[in-house]
């Protein structure tokens, strides 16, 4: 679904000599500059993820950010457990946009269908468009979803595993799982390749 880009340099080594995220958390403790490897690992896959949950880029970029200024700032507080990083990190995202979407809910105003580029230098403008209209038309496929499959697929776009979620969301992975499930049988009805089951309540 994303844009087609030039891979970065950490991206074409081999993954095991790229530094850990509990690595890279540890200096970013001693070093704020050290951030910078960890917001350029996660800076797409926040990105997108806030896109799905507030159908618009420019709050999405402005939430993004806003995730990894809190991320900064709660490093002190992060307690390493291995691979918990990314969970961590996005537990940070679903409550920033939580918070944003409950404030948008008390203070209603029109939603602008907002066909943005992408935040990537190396695509031509005719990719960012073929990208951005996918994302937005795999948006507006996940509003119709019960909030829990919803929650559940925006998480899995942006890369999470079921234990992830699992542990974000305060689920079991078992739960994740058929909540994914359901909302692939949902959406494959809504584009007209199977049933949409839409009166079960996942676990």
């Amino acid at each position: 679904m994303s844009a087609q880009r030039i891979p970065s340099r950490a991206e074409t080594q081999p993954a095991a000599s790229l530094p850990s995220d509990a690595d890279l958390a540890a200096a970013a403790r001693l070093d704020r500059l050290a951030f910078a490897p960890l917001y350029e690992r996660y800076r797409d896959d926040m990105l997108r993820y806030c896109y799905y949950c507030l159908g618009d880029w420019d709050e999405a970029a402005d939430a993004a950010q806003q995730v990894f200024a809190n991320a900064m700032a709660g490093l002190p507080h992060f307690v390493d457990r291995g691979d918990s990083f990314r969970p961590w990190l996005f537990r940070i995202a679903h409550n920033e946009v939580c918070t944003r979407q409950t404030r948008r809910s008390r203070r209603p105003q029109q939603q602008i269908e907002d066909v943005a580029e992408i935040v990537d230098p190396a695509p031509s403008p005719e990719e960012r468009a073929i990208a951005a209209d996918d994302h937005q038309r795999l948006r507006l496929l996940l509003t119709s979803l019960p909030p829990d499959r919803r929650r559940v697929c925006e998480m899995r776009f942006a890369g999470l595993t079921d234990r992830e979620i699992a542990s974000i969301l305060g689920k079991s992975e078992g739960a994740v799982r058929t909540a994914q499930s359901r909302a692939i049988a949902q959406l494959r009805g809504l584009l007209g390749s199977g049933p949409a089951p839409t009166g079960e309540r996942d676990a």
